[in-house]
């Protein structure tokens, strides 16, 4: 029988806060139940195995990174509402490094409850683009290029790869104004194209 007091949402949250602390490639099994004063055995209970636990740490971190960017676009609109998106993301890469890395431990569309967790944000980002004259498939090309944006900057700077004195966030705030001036004269130049009516 499971021992009382210990469940799967208590094994998660001790997992996510041993990645916070020295990341993901840390985890045991073994350091759960020891802060969790049971024996590693009982934790078969409850998961199968660390790479279980893992996952569902890289769901749980995809969770909280969806809210934030849910709350950080209220209000905002067109290219307003993108440049939020990658100021949270980055945000959160740069507040929470070892948590932010969990991300690329999973397959973000291995299955369909990993899709779920992006849905609102997908969804909210193609009716903008919709909105502004893109298609879904544009949509879709800006959500994937403005997270190759931010890694590679969250990616750089977690490890210290930026040895310039000229400070990091600038140079993302000015890359993330390049993104936005990209997107908007494309689409001015689509709109170029359509005939006068």
């Amino acid at each position: 029988m499971p021992r009382a007091g210990v469940d799967m949402q208590k094994i998660i949250r001790v997992a996510i806060d041993i990645t916070e602390e020295t990341g993901i490639e840390t985890l045991t099994l073994k350091e759960i139940s020891k802060r969790l004063n049971v024996s590693s055995a009982s934790l078969y209970n409850h998961v199968n195995n660390l790479a279980e636990v893992k996952d569902k740490v890289s769901h749980a971190v995809l969770e909280m990174l969806k809210e934030l960017i849910l709350r950080g676009i209220i209000g905002k609109s067109g290219t307003d509402l993108i440049r939020a998106i990658g100021r949270v993301y980055i945000g959160f890469a740069q507040e929470h490094p070892y948590l932010y890395e969990t991300i690329q431990w999973v397959n973000v569309w291995a299955d369909t409850s990993s899709q779920d967790i992006f849905s609102d944000i997908m969804r909210l980002a193609g009716e903008e683009g919709s909105k502004m004259g893109m298609t879904e498939v544009e949509s879709n090309h800006i959500i994937r290029c403005l997270r190759c944006l931010v890694h590679g900057f969250a990616s750089i700077e977690g490890h210290d790869g930026f040895g310039y004195k000229v400070s990091a966030q600038d140079s993302f705030e000015y890359a993330l104004d390049m993104f936005i001036l990209g997107i908007s004269t494309k689409l001015k130049q689509e709109r170029a194209k359509l005939p006068k009516e």
